[in-house]
């Protein structure tokens, strides 16, 4: 019998719409995880919310509009957000509504969170504003896929499901054209199943006595018998108590290997996290020595000149910077009694190797926050000039605090910049790096130049990154996709070694982390002064 082939029936080429999931409740690739209420309470949205191609910000960009947004349950179990999108009048509408319909696009959302709570392993975001959906080849949520495309996936489950259970190929073809549901589904294949007459078998039973503890134990006493442990005891076999069952564990190398392994696994998922505070201005490179690190200028690129019959090609180099250092080690550890380690039965060993991570971390930021604030215009730069010296053209002042203006001026110092050879770099503004007293005006002043309509497009996307360690003296505006900073680790995470000493019976373990850091280039970042502070 033919398959009948499930129908993309969320697709209508009349009006080129169709019903997709633009996100759900799923955790993305990056770490974040949305919430997404019934009502769809917690979102702030335009209507319509603007359609656009790989995230592209620029009015050429869009290609439709997405409405009648809503919450749905998806059929594993998340939360999803769906929306119905209309093409609008493009030149690449025909092509795009053909990946489309052939299941080679997803979707995928740009947001900005307002509220959210940053765990171990996660960032889960209880209130966003969404600012729009692009039609994408890679999505960071894998629900986030058009209704037609994940109907025929589901089509081909229900083919498997009937095959499986030895029934009629037209059931599956009934199930397809009605659109049911996987519930839906699964109830009617049930139904089939118990509408079969049933053969007639012969059913073999084997059952194994279980007789009561509490009747033996009567028993045993009935008879004279005394217990196990009193035996055990009247024997002289005395049981061991926690502290001498972890003495006994640590004086094998088993237990430690464990302990130190799972230390290890600790840190790397504490520096395989997401970079957050001044972490986030910095190239993060690999080093495999403890030689002097260099890094490679390319400033020296000037304009693209013509070439006239017979001239040649004007040659830039492309050669070693300034900008060099080396890794330095850093160091902690900590110390665990047997009593402790048995009393806490090893839960508190883990909030130790996190602890160990956290200070690793702590001492990278520490260094970062030395380069840009650790003197009046901080660390030398490549031509050998502090970072925010005056000649560089990086910095402004704003003597009422965080305002419009400031920020106004300080992406006109960031876009004006340009290579030693001359050439104007077009530099995009990406990030506001602030201290915590800075936050909440930063974040009102962004919040302000977000999407509110369909006509409105924020033309940079301004992210907002917060460190502690940071003063509430200035603020700083750093380029999307151009670093100031660069961040060298001998290794991706700390190195855990960890010992029992013989003497006291004493676990001990240390984490080494080796790293280096220096300025890379002055033009990626604007320092903005507020005279008084925050």
């Amino acid at each position: 019998m033919a398959l009948t082939r499930a129908l993309p029936t969320s697709l209508n080429p009349a009006t080129y719409s169709l019903t997709a999931v633009i996100a759900s409740s799923a955790a993305l690739i990056d770490g974040h995880q949305l919430v997404i209420a019934d009502d769809l309470s917690n979102i702030e949205r335009p209507d319509p919310l603007p359609v656009l191609t790989d995230h592209d910000a620029s009015t050429s960009a869009v290609v439709g509009t997405a409405t009648a947004l809503r919450a749905e349950r998806l059929e594993n179990g998340e939360t999803g957000l769906l929306a119905t999108i209309t093409l609008l009048e493009h030149p690449d509408r025909d092509r795009l509504w053909e990946l489309i319909s052939s299941g080679a696009i997803s979707w995928s959302v740009r947001f900005v969170s307002t509220d959210y709570d940053d765990l171990r392993d996660s960032i889960v975001v209880n209130r966003w504003r969404l600012l729009e959906v692009s039609a994408v080849a890679i999505p960071a949520d894998p629900n986030a896929q058009t209704r037609s495309a994940a109907e025929q996936r589901w089509a081909a489950d229900i083919v498997k499901a009937v095959s499986r259970a030895r029934l009629d190929q037209s059931l599956a073809d009934e199930l397809i054209r009605s659109g049911a549901t996987r519930q839906q589904a699964r109830s009617r294949i049930l139904e089939e199943l118990a509408s079969r007459e049933a053969p007639s078998v012969t059913q073999i039973h084997v059952t194994r006595e279980r007789q009561s503890p509490i009747a033996n134990a009567v028993a045993r006493a009935f008879d004279g018998q005394e217990s196990l442990a009193w035996a055990l005891r009247a024997a002289g076999i005395q049981g061991r108590t926690p502290a001498q069952v972890i003495a006994r564990a640590m004086s094998t190398s088993d237990l430690p290997a464990a302990l130190e392994s799972t230390g290890d696994r600790i840190l790397q998922q504490r520096f395989s996290a997401p970079a957050r505070g001044v972490l986030r201005i910095a190239n993060i490179r690999p080093l495999n020595d403890y030689r002097e690190a260099s890094t490679v200028a390319t400033g020296l690129v000037g304009e693209a000149r013509p070439i006239r019959q017979g001239g040649e090609i004007t040659f830039s180099y492309v050669e070693d910077s300034l900008a060099k250092y080396k890794p330095q080690r850093f160091g902690l550890g900590l110390v665990a009694t047997p009593e402790s380690l048995s009393n806490d039965d090893l839960a508190g060993l883990q909030q130790g190797f996190a602890e160990l991570g956290d200070a690793c971390l702590s001492a990278e930021v520490a260094a970062l926050v030395a380069l840009i604030e650790g003197s009046a215009n901080g660390a030398p730069a490549p031509d050998g000039l502090a970072l925010f010296a005056p000649e560089h053209l990086n910095e402004t002042t704003d003597e009422t605090g965080i305002t419009l203006p400031s920020l106004g001026a300080a992406i006109a110092l960031l876009r004006s910049q340009a290579t030693i050879g001359g050439r104007l770099l077009d530099q995009e503004p990406g990030l506001i790096l602030a201290s915590p007293e800075s936050e909440l005006p930063i974040r009102q002043l962004v919040a302000d130049l977000q999407v509110n309509s369909r006509d409105e497009f924020n033309p940079w996307s301004l992210e907002v990154a917060i460190d502690a360690r940071l003063s509430g003296s200035y603020y700083y505006l750093v380029a999307r996709g151009n670093l100031p900073l660069e961040l060298g680790r001998l290794t991706p995470a700390p190195q855990l070694t960890s010992e029992v000493q013989f003497e006291t019976g004493f676990y001990r373990a240390k984490a080494e982390h080796s790293f280096g850091c220096c300025v890379v280039d002055h033009r990626p970042i604007v320092r903005i002064s507020t005279a008084s502070g925050v």
